[in-house]
């Protein structure tokens, strides 16, 4: 931006734009023309690649303007508290999310036992709520012992809600899972495949230029390499949280729990100086056990 003179609203209202422009293009191939989604994807991310490469001519462009690196590199919150009581209150706001995950839990667990579908044994429940909650305490006690919630977390927490309301609350949310459990019922049930997909694709768009935004703002530089071998750490968290190879089983929280895996993967090997070609190794063998376990699921 710093070099164009393009202000950061500017900048960030054309990333958006482009990204809903290449979710069209995807939607276009997949939903109209009816090409295979992975093909569609896959050979979009070399083009982009050249095009990267072309406009940049390879180069690495920064530094940014302040208000620009504020998105990913600054903290929420530090505007309105002394460090102090920043920490106070970034743990007390931990604590209620706690509380409101537990209840949340307890309460789904009970509309599933008066439906009569099938739930988590009583010891798997509660070991399954100590350990999440846990995860959260811990991630609470990081941030509130430093500077307190960073502002690409609060990015992360917004975006996440909005996609777990459609996902469960909406008419689209449904017609997704449909599609993705079975796509000829789901037309024979009247559901509009092409709009759906489409409105996917464009969604997916839109999310892919957020990331580009919050990423490039805290490496406060736009590199050619940058997003390299993401796609295999995105499949990889999904299939972690429990989404399924087959589609229409998966939730946003699930993937957040598997990018969390993934993330602390990564960081883990990262602070033991692990080789690189030793961490590919790892994160590969990760990828592979992750889907032979979510196939031995479905067979059971």
């Amino acid at each position: 931006m710093s070099v164009k003179g393009v202000d950061p609203i500017t900048a960030i209202t054309i990333t958006l734009a482009a990204g809903l422009v290449v979710g069209l293009w995807h939607g276009f191939w997949i939903a109209i023309c009816g090409v295979v989604s992975w093909v569609v994807t896959l050979s979009s991310m070399l083009a982009f690649k050249g095009l990267t490469l072309l406009i940049t001519k390879g180069q690495t462009i920064g530094e940014f303007e302040p208000k620009f690196k504020a998105i990913g590199q600054e903290y929420f919150f530090n505007f309105l508290f002394k460090e102090e009581l920043l920490s106070l209150f970034t743990a007390v706001l931990f604590a209620i999310v706690i509380i409101v995950f537990i209840i949340s839990e307890i309460r789904t667990r009970r509309k599933r036992i008066q439906n009569g579908f099938n739930v988590l044994s009583l010891p798997f429940f509660i070991a399954k709520i100590a350990i999440i909650s846990a995860g959260i305490a811990g991630m609470g006690w990081v941030m509130s012992s430093y500077r307190g919630i960073p502002n690409s977390v609060i990015i992360l927490v917004v975006v996440a809600t909005i996609y777990i309301i459609i996902t469960t609350r909406t008419r689209f949310g449904r017609h997704v899972y449909a599609i993705g459990g079975n796509l000829e019922a789901a037309k024979l049930s009247g559901i509009n495949v092409r709009k759906t997909v489409m409105g996917i694709c464009v969604s997916i768009g839109l999310m892919s230029a957020i990331a580009a935004i919050v990423f490039t703002s805290r490496l406060n530089a736009a590199t050619t390499a940058a997003g390299n071998l993401f796609e295999l750490d995105a499949i990889a968290a999904c299939i972690i949280g429990g989404t399924a190879t087959t589609g229409g089983i998966g939730t946003i929280f699930g993937a957040l729990i598997g990018a969390l895996v993934m993330a602390s993967l990564d960081n883990g090997m990262g602070l033991m100086d692990l080789p690189i070609m030793y961490q590919y190794m790892v994160k590969g063998m990760v990828l592979l056990f992750a889907v032979w376990i979510d196939i031995a699921n479905r067979k059971k």
